[in-house]
């Protein structure tokens, strides 16, 4: 399975083509090149059973997508050590970046480069070597941001359709800000079996910030608001339509990048 055909890409909002440069599998076809790795990513957890000649099956792991890469000049020729430079602090930061190959542009990975080394062909520096590693083992849809006013209570629909990813899925941040005289929201997928999340005595205009996947929560009041939330962290079910419903005046934002394997 090819991953990227093109060689053009954009990284943490640059170009490669700012750059001069391509990314390729090897030295040999600067044009066109393909990533072969499948399910290279994915390993099968089973047991065995004495004297049964069909071990149990107790699921897969999956474990991020890596690679090795070269990034070449488009014209072929010797890197100086000023775009050598410049190369290695545009590429290599100490956090995940968006990559997006010109492939399909609704579409980015979180990477970083890491192990940088130079390609040497006759003494002269050729190309750059380095691992591309992402953050998990599929990609993202382009971010989606989703707002509404709620008053008493609404209704909104969030379809995980797009994404071919089968597992629940909990990469969602939300953010609401209450309104006057409200000091309890909920959030409820009807689809996920009634699953809520409740927040109660927050304060009126009080703005409140949940990254479901990271666990992560946070009052613009400062307080630690964990004693007023109900530790039910949001989620979206996978290949479907979730029906959601918010309850409680406020303002309130949804931001979520749905993945999909490649």
């Amino acid at each position: 399975m090819s991953m990227f055909k093109s060689c053009n890409f954009t990284f943490d909002g640059e170009l490669s083509t700012s750059y001069n440069v391509l990314l390729v599998d090897d030295l040999k076809s600067s044009k066109t090149k393909s990533f072969d790795f499948g399910l290279s990513n994915t390993s099968i957890i089973e047991e065995s059973i004495p004297r049964k000649e069909i071990p149990y099956f107790l699921g897969i792991d999956t474990s991020p997508i890596k690679m090795d890469i070269l990034i070449i000049k488009d014209d072929n020729t010797e890197f100086s050590k000023t775009e050598l430079f410049n190369l290695k602090k545009w590429l290599m930061k100490r956090t995940y970046s968006k990559f997006i190959s010109n492939d399909d542009m609704d579409i980015y990975y979180n990477v970083i480069f890491t192990n940088p080394e130079k390609v040497l062909i006759g003494g002269n520096k050729v190309a750059l070597s380095f691992t591309m590693r992402m953050d998990a083992p599929y990609g993202y849809i382009t971010e989606v941001v989703s707002s509404h006013t709620v008053t008493t209570s609404s209704s909104t629909t969030i379809t995980t359709a797009l994404s071919n990813y089968d597992k629940n899925y909990s990469n969602i941040e939300i953010e609401f800000t209450t309104a006057t005289g409200v000091s309890d929201i909920s959030i409820e997928n009807t689809s996920d079996d009634g699953r809520i999340t409740t927040f109660t005595g927050l304060d009126a205009g009080e703005t409140i910030y949940i990254n479901n996947k990271r666990k992560e929560l946070l009052s613009d009041t400062g307080l630690n608001r964990f004693s007023n939330f109900n530790l039910t962290w949001f989620r979206l079910l996978p290949n479907q339509i979730n029906n959601i419903t918010i309850t409680g005046s406020c303002d309130i934002t949804f931001r979520y990048s749905l993945p999909i394997l490649i």
